[in-house]
């Protein structure tokens, strides 16, 4: 398999999280105030497929990866529940202290992406 087909993935199970987040669940690791404000309409008006379970997972994952490398989590998350491009992302995090071009933010997006995958992938729950 590609790693684009690993990299598609990654995002639906990223995205599909995002949907469950902004779904109401009161039950998360990251604890989201400062992102609800972002979400958009259409986060809101689809529903999850990927099960709770997995998406607790996720969740799980996301503050692993924002606690040993906040530029990657915190890009990473932001991107999904705010529904950022990459450009509008960076603008975001300059307001909030960070400094990162376009660039970088889209790198640390796919390296975030990726990375939560990857340890759901070795949770073996893949096909």
């Amino acid at each position: 398999m590609s790693s684009y087909l690993l990299h598609e993935d990654a995002k639906t199970i990223l995205e599909d999280w995002s949907r469950w987040v902004n779904s109401g669940n009161e039950i998360n690791s990251l604890a989201y105030p400062s992102i609800q404000p972002l979400f958009s309409i259409t986060h809101r008006s689809k529903s999850y497929v990927v099960s709770e379970p997995i998406c607790l997972l996720v969740d799980k994952v996301l503050a692993g990866v924002i606690k040993q490398n906040e530029h990657l989590g915190v890009s990473t998350a932001l991107y999904y529940l705010g529904g950022f491009n990459y450009s509008s992302l960076s603008r975001h995090l300059e307001q909030n202290g960070y400094n990162y071009n376009r660039r970088q933010v889209e790198q640390f997006v796919i390296s975030g992406t990726n990375a939560v995958y990857a340890s759901i992938c070795g949770e073996e729950l893949c096909a």
